[in-house]
């Protein structure tokens, strides 16, 4: 049985998609006990994204899914993901970003211990020092999310995972909310707060680690 499947939602990147899936071969390969597929979701790119991800997929020794989804939206191109994944374990990343070596061993110590379907979400860490300090999580404590708390920012959707049978309770990303949607921004924010409605526990851990190289340096 599929353990993880990790799930990669990439447009017009084909430049820096490269980064981001080495990242993900190094931390499959430092957890080899672990059974991982990696799905990647072409959201209608018109640049060399699909052959990038083709040459990729046929060189590394687990099983990769590239597909291509035609609607543009982050929410489609997830939810197009999550329809082909068999994980028992979703895992969400960006194009822009890299997994730590262990981040897939990390991700299997957290969920080991779950009794319950968890939304979980973990540290993201700002890549390069020159880009602005923003689209990061960098709390050092881990800690469930409360009615106190408010669901924008506890997790960040470039470091975003669950069991499958959350999507079953809580539904799929809604299409108006991500980048290249009609709201293009917000669709984790959306996710957490039905998560939370629907009695899922959300929570973030500092351990399971991403680089986000979002590559914003202007303030204006």
């Amino acid at each position: 049985m599929t353990y993880a499947s990790i799930i990669i939602c990439t447009r017009n990147r084909a430049h820096s998609l490269a980064s981001t899936l080495k990242s993900i071969e190094v931390a499959i390969r430092s957890a080899p006990d672990m059974v991982v597929e990696v799905i990647l979701v072409d959201n209608a790119s018109d640049d060399d994204t699909q052959q990038v991800a083709m040459n990729w997929s046929a060189s590394v020794p687990f099983n990769v899914s590239v597909l291509f989804e035609p609607r543009k939206g982050l929410s489609y191109a997830r939810n197009t993901g999550i329809g082909v994944a068999v994980g028992q374990i979703l895992a969400f990343t960006d194009d822009d970003c890299t997994l730590t070596p262990d981040y897939l061993r990390m991700l299997e110590h957290h969920y080991k211990r779950d009794i319950t379907p968890t939304l979980r979400g973990g540290r993201v860490e700002l890549g390069c020092s020159d880009d602005l300090p923003f689209s990061i999580k960098l709390d050092s404590t881990a800690r469930r999310m409360t009615a106190l708390d408010h669901p924008g920012g506890f997790i960040i959707g470039a470091n975003m995972t669950m069991h499958r049978d959350v999507i079953v309770t809580a539904g799929l990303f809604d299409v108006r909310f991500g980048a290249g949607a009609r709201f293009i921004a917000g669709e984790d924010t959306d996710f957490i707060y039905r998560c939370f409605l629907k009695y899922v526990p959300v929570e973030y851990v500092p351990d399971m680690i991403v680089k986000h190289f979002h590559g914003r340096r202007d303030k204006e």
